[in-house]
């Protein structure tokens, strides 16, 4: 999956991983105020069970409803290049006029073939083995990136989120955000990928995100009618029974790795209170006998608003940095992709900096290689992946460059 996590951030992984963190959440909170306007026509009944029918395109009914540079501890990773070369490496082309063409590549972006085209397609949620989620015209939509089949389940109400759990269970969360000044509810519903049997899990009067999840659990991220985060809540997604809740102040972004017990928020989306005036970063660790709210603070630049990446197996995240130099047009730059240790709060930079804007798309399951994205102006994008052992940054195909609204690389993905 693009990479995400028993590492949980919003984009969370399990041991089959998935960095994926892809999607910011500042995005998919601005798009939750618009999609309600655009997208929200239909009710969120109870929804029952369904089945799909035969069929290439298969039809549902609908579902309702500041620290210092330092040396960090070494990790206990034991780094395998295999793990590298088995990706195939997913991305949504928009370059040319007409539909949005599906592509896929090698690890390095090298043979790029294309999959399929869909004037349908809108957003792309997650990737995992050989299924890419995207939502469409009020469905979701789950591409055959082997073959090209697409399969569709209606769902007539806005989808907010939706990540992979497992290979074969997808969770979405529908409808959320701000209506009339007050706020709507949302509901969160799991697939299975094989059947495209819908079971709601839960339904609560919140605007909801994944943060995380684990092969039982996800947890989620209640945000107000405002960017301020106060607590992440780990759901059961059995029974949707609240298995436990931790308080962490933000603003913006928030994400847990439920593996490493280690909960994080942002406070780059607004002005935090006085007494966090100076703080980046809020981290707990909630596997303590009393879980404290720790400030991270960098010395190298600012953390960008795109969603870290927790690294698997280890209690670290990765972080693209800003830094502003002088005033007016390209005076912010990328200030590089940096590990921060969530024990000692040291940090370790893995890629120079380099173009306005730096972010992490994905890690291999190993916690060794890391998929980087870098942002050279609107619309471009080179990539690269980063051998966070040795430090090696690797440049993927240069004819790949979508970002933007000329299209998205969404991560990598085993096909095999």
């Amino acid at each position: 999956m693009a990479m995400s996590y028993l590492h949980i951030v919003l984009n969370g992984r399990l041991t089959y991983h998935r960095a994926s963190m892809k999607r910011t959440f500042l995005f998919v909170a601005s798009l939750v105020f618009a999609g309600f306007l655009w997208g929200c026509s239909g009710d969120d009944d109870n929804p029952a069970t369904v089945a799909p029918t035969a069929g290439s395109e298969a039809t549902q009914p609908p579902a309702s409803a500041s620290v210092p540079a330092s040396t960090p501890v070494p990790s206990t990773i034991t780094p395998s290049a295999a793990g590298l070369t088995q990706q195939s490496l997913v991305y949504i082309d928009r370059r040319k006029p007409g539909p949005a063409e599906v592509w896929v590549a090698e690890h390095n972006g090298a043979n790029p073939k294309m999959v399929t085209a869909s004037a349908t397609l809108r957003r792309p949620l997650d990737v995992a083995g050989k299924t890419l989620v995207a939502t469409g015209p009020e469905q979701l939509q789950f591409i055959d990136l082997a073959t090209g089949p697409t399969r569709t389940l209606p769902e007539p109400v806005f989808i907010n989120d939706g990540k992979f759990v497992s290979p074969q269970t997808f969770v979405y969360i529908t409808l959320g955000g701000c209506a009339g000044g007050g706020q709507v509810g949302s509901t969160v519903h799991k697939v299975f990928v094989s059947t495209l049997q819908v079971m709601p899990v839960l339904e609560l009067p919140a605007n909801l995100q994944v943060a995380g999840f684990d092969a039982a659990s996800v947890a989620l991220t209640p945000r107000g009618c405002d960017p301020a985060v106060t607590r992440i809540d780990v759901q059961s997604l059995v029974n949707g029974q609240l298995v436990r809740s931790i308080p962490i102040d933000g603003c913006g972004w928030a994400g847990v790795d439920l593996e490493q017990a280690k909960a994080v928020a942002s406070w780059k989306s607004c002005n935090p209170p006085a007494n966090r005036a100076d703080e980046d970063v809020s981290v707990v660790d909630f596997g303590a006998a009393s879980p404290t709210a720790r400030g991270f603070s960098s010395a190298q630049g600012d953390p960008n608003t795109w969603p870290f990446l927790f690294r698997p197996g280890s209690a670290q995240l990765a972080m693209g940095l800003t830094r502003t130099e002088g005033t007016g047009p390209g005076s912010t730059r990328g200030g590089g992709i940096w590990l921060l240790n969530l024990d000692s709060l040291a940090m370790e930079e893995i890629q120079p900096a380099g173009g306005a804007e730096q972010y992490v798309l994905d890690w291999t399951a190993d916690g060794r290689y890391a998929l980087t994205a870098t942002v050279e102006a609107q619309g471009l994008c080179s990539f690269a992946f980063v051998d966070v052992t040795t430090k090696q940054v690797t440049k993927v195909n240069p004819d790949i460059t979508v970002c933007g609204a000329n299209g998205e690389v969404i991560g990598w993905t085993t096909l095999r």
